[in-house]
């Protein structure tokens, strides 16, 4: 089983021992604020009497170790009984940092939180949202189903969210996915989004987003001719990514994307980085960014701003993208005459 790189630094960090010689009573007395449930072993699913046993048993030796656990994770692809999900959240609700992995469907660890501000799903196979985390700044979704996702990832459910990471998949089954918001609901109106894996349809209406400052496109959003959207923005970005596909460039109706056209969007008025991550040398792709990157650079310097344009020779890792904590990546000034 694979971890997430970020997931794995922490297991590491905790199974790790501080440099140089402690006793048995200072280890005891070690801070340890992490909790992992890894309901792959036999019984979590099976005995709500066996799960509750568990949790109570982890609960009393997280009380040895520290007053509170901050971070919360949970592996496996058994359902935890209703009756002792309920119980781990209650017990652990104050836990600010939460990931979800390898689960099908979690829906009774997904009811909403006022404490957690960052929360990890990885290959969760059905996310749905029962309730508001308030608050909420950082969701991942990595490897996840999304077919139904626009049902419960909503501005309501997530009122304060700033960086939202799509990478998702996409499931076939009989039933008819989700293909939109329903009336009345909108997406999350997020500061960063990244939008990575398979493309859907419903993703245009994460660009009537006025707080929208920093985007990366996935190689098959740009595939789907989702780039075109960025003419949606009202809000110049401040930064700008894509993985590149070997497929050319074409707006959603089906006509090659003009570079100078693009360049040209008020999308990119203010822009100060922009980057395209290209991990397979394909030299009509350069042709194009090149074209693309120079149709920038003139426009904003003819405004005496300045832009950061780079081509990166590997593919982003889309779970650890977070420009909101860039210190390269801020509002641009306009250079003084």
């Amino acid at each position: 089983m694979s971890l997430p790189h970020e997931l794995l630094v922490r297991v590491i960090h905790l199974a790790t021992p501080p440099p140089g010689p402690s006793t048995k009573d200072e280890r005891k007395r070690r801070p340890a604020p992490h909790f992992f449930v890894n309901t792959f072993s036999a019984g979590w699913s099976q005995s709500d009497d066996v799960a509750f046993e568990r949790i109570m048993h982890a609960k009393r030796r997280a009380d040895e170790r520290t007053k509170s656990v901050r971070t919360l994770t949970i592996f496996g692809d058994k359902h935890l009984p209703a009756k002792s999900a309920r119980t781990l959240l209650s017990i652990f609700e104050r836990a600010t940092e939460m990931s979800l992995m390898q689960m099908r469907k979690p829906d009774e660890l997904l009811k909403g939180s006022p404490y957690v501000h960052t929360l990890r799903l990885i290959e969760v196979q059905r996310a749905n949202f029962g309730g508001c985390y308030s608050a909420l700044t950082r969701l991942v979704l990595d490897h996840c189903c999304a077919e139904y996702l626009p049902l419960t990832l909503t501005a309501e459910n997530f009122p304060v969210l700033d960086t939202l990471i799509l990478d998702l998949k996409r499931v076939r089954h009989r039933e008819q996915p989700v293909r939109d918001w329903q009336d009345g609901t909108r997406p999350p109106q997020v500061r960063a989004l990244c939008l990575t894996g398979q493309a859907f349809g419903w993703f245009s209406a994460f660009f009537a987003n006025s707080r929208l400052e920093h985007l990366h496109m996935g190689g098959s959003s740009i595939e789907h001719g989702y780039l075109s959207l960025l003419a949606f923005l009202t809000k110049p970005l401040v930064s700008f990514s894509a993985d590149w596909n070997p497929e050319l460039l074409f707006t959603t109706a089906g006509i090659p994307l003009d570079a100078a056209a693009c360049a040209g969007l008020p999308a990119f008025k203010r822009l100060v980085d922009l980057r395209l991550y290209q991990h397979e040398a394909e030299p009509h792709r350069e042709d194009w960014f090149a074209h693309f990157a120079d149709e920038m650079e003139r426009a904003l310097l003819s405004e005496g701003r300045d832009l950061r344009i780079r081509m990166i020779g590997e593919k982003l890792e889309a779970a650890e993208w977070d420009p909101l904590h860039d210190p390269t990546l801020v509002a641009p000034a306009r250079r003084l005459s």
